[in-house]
Formats: C-alpha cells, structure tokens, sequence
C-alpha cells in the first residue's frame, strides 16, 4: 500500500489527482469519467497562464472518501482518450504562510 509509506496527515482521502490528461480537457469531460462513482463536490483543471491549455493533470473532490477510492483503484492505469491515466489521492495544501 503506497499510502502507508507517506505522511498519512498529507493526504486528502475525499478527493484524487488525475495525471496524464490531455491539455485540452473540461470539467465536463472529467464529470462524465466520474460521476459513476458517486457525488462530486468539485472538479479543477489547472491551466497554463501563458498558453491558457491544462497542464495536464486535474483534481476531482468527492462527498465521500469511498468514492474517491474506488475511482482511483479503477481509474488508475486506465486507458482514456489514447492516454494511459495516473491516479492517486491529492495531497492537501500546506497552510497559507501570507500575512
């Protein structure tokens, strides 16, 4: 189990970071792929600020952590618009250190 060899206190159990997406994905490409799996609270696609294209990975965050499991055991590895998917539960943000 790769979660046992991190920082269990880093990780966000609600919500996976998909990788390997083409640049030009949506949300709605990205709802379409997950929403088997249960209710989805969000999904983020961040983007390139010069070409304005993704940068090739995006986040979906899930009601229920069982949700966000069981995408990221079946999604991971699979095969999705001639790419091979990377999937593994999102690390949470560290806090802000802004005054």
């Amino acid at each position: 189990n790769s979660v046992s060899n991190q920082d269990t206190n880093s990780i966000n159990y609600y919500s996976i970071r998909i990788s390997n997406i083409s640049c030009d994905i949506k949300e709605d490409d990205l709802f379409q792929l997950c929403q088997s799996f249960g209710s989805i609270n969000e999904i983020n696609i961040p983007y390139d600020r010069q070409t304005n294209l993704g940068r090739g990975f995006a986040y979906v965050r899930f009601k229920k952590k069982e949700c966000a499991k069981q995408a990221m055991d079946v999604l991971n590895g699979y095969g999705y618009d001639y790419r091979i998917l990377k999937v593994e539960y999102a690390k949470k943000r560290p806090p802000s250190t802004k005054a």
